[in-house]
């Protein structure tokens, strides 16, 4: 009861987005190691897609993991034929971590300062983080524990980023990160290890 009324605001907080925390302006075809006149050249031909081997489990996604770069899969649709050529596979490093997001742009710096300490008390007292973000953290994110799924460096607040990567972080290790130009605080637990995750770029030509 004694967090009841320093926490009762957040109740109404909890469905707020998300800042673009990983989602910063990146066009991921690069990724591929591909010239600009070559990527302007597919492009000019169809769609480019990507397909991450993590996230993408449709039928064209697993069929498309099995095919050599050059080669295709055929779709018949009503409205014709649609062709999915592999024209790059590439092994990307992706990141992730759990986290509980407090925006300061809700509340003063001393609220926010009390709310990191009580949260950290919350953690040390050996409250699962995943419980503490599922009812504290400001953005969607925190209905799923914090966790940030799989992302690109390149698509995270570079700031953020560097912050959360320090090569001195050891496993499940608990800290705070602040991003004070847009007032959004963050306690991160490092709760994954940067992977290659396979990709593959794929033109889409339909006919």
């Amino acid at each position: 009861m004694k967090y009841l009324s320093f926490f009762i605001f957040l109740f109404t907080s909890l469905l707020i987005a998300q800042p673009n925390l990983f989602n910063q302006s990146y066009d991921e075809v690069q990724d591929f190691g591909l010239s600009e006149n070559e990527i302007k050249d597919l492009r000019s031909r169809g769609e480019l897609v990507i397909f991450n081997e993590e996230k993408h489990e449709t039928k064209i996604a697993k069929d498309l993991f099995k095919k050599r770069v050059g080669k295709s899969v055929k779709q018949k649709q009503a409205l014709g034929v649609t062709t999915y050529t592999v024209v790059a596979d590439a092994e990307i490093p992706h990141y992730r971590m759990n986290y509980i997001f407090i925006d300061g742009n809700k509340m003063n710096p001393s609220r926010v300062d009390n709310m990191v300490k009580t949260l950290r008390k919350l953690l040390d007292d050996d409250i699962q983080f995943e419980a503490v973000a599922r009812q504290y953290s400001m953005d969607y994110n925190g209905r799923r524990g914090g966790d940030s799924g799989w992302f690109k460096q390149q698509k995270a607040v570079p700031e953020f980023f560097d912050a959360t990567n320090r090569p001195k972080l050891l496993a499940n290790e608990i800290f705070e990160v602040s991003l004070e130009e847009a007032n959004w605080f963050y306690i991160v637990k490092k709760t994954y290890s940067s992977t290659n995750i396979r990709e593959i770029l794929v033109l889409v030509e339909r006919e």
